[in-house]
């Protein structure tokens, strides 16, 4: 019997199969319905593909397990905050659904949600104005 390797994300990590959701290089979030295996290989590294909630199906490595990090900007920490802003919710912040299991916030954080959100806007100002 054939050892079958785990699907890979774009920079190469093992996507478990338990996965919930996956990135693209943009940061979006993408819910996992299923993961599905090809025996047939048409190109090097397309045997696992994706199937997501919304019935779209690619290939595992065109997305990310973890969300990339854009270059931040004035501007994206003003979008950011318009999201909480607008639903009047700070768990928009992390998770531009607001969905807890889709949370961006540091595993790291021993504070709540709300105490996260302000400390990660002060450390984005911070080095936006070009302090450590």
């Amino acid at each position: 019997m054939a050892n079958i390797e785990l699907p890979k994300d774009a920079e190469g990590r093992e996507i478990p199969l338990d996965t919930k959701v996956l990135y693209n290089e943009d940061g979006k979030c993408f819910e996992v319905n299923r993961f599905t295996y090809s025996v047939v290989q048409t190109m090097p590294g397309l045997k696992w593909g994706v199937v997501f909630m919304d019935c779209r199906y690619d290939y595992c490595n065109s997305f990310y397990l973890t969300a990339p990090t854009l270059p931040d900007s004035w501007e994206k920490l003003e979008e950011d905050m318009d999201r909480c802003i607008e639903k009047s919710d700070s768990c928009m912040y992390f998770s531009p659904g607001g969905d807890c299991f889709k949370c961006a916030k540091p595993d790291s954080e021993t504070c709540g949600c709300t105490a996260a959100v302000f400390n990660d806007i002060k450390r984005r100002i911070r080095r936006l104005r070009g302090e450590n």
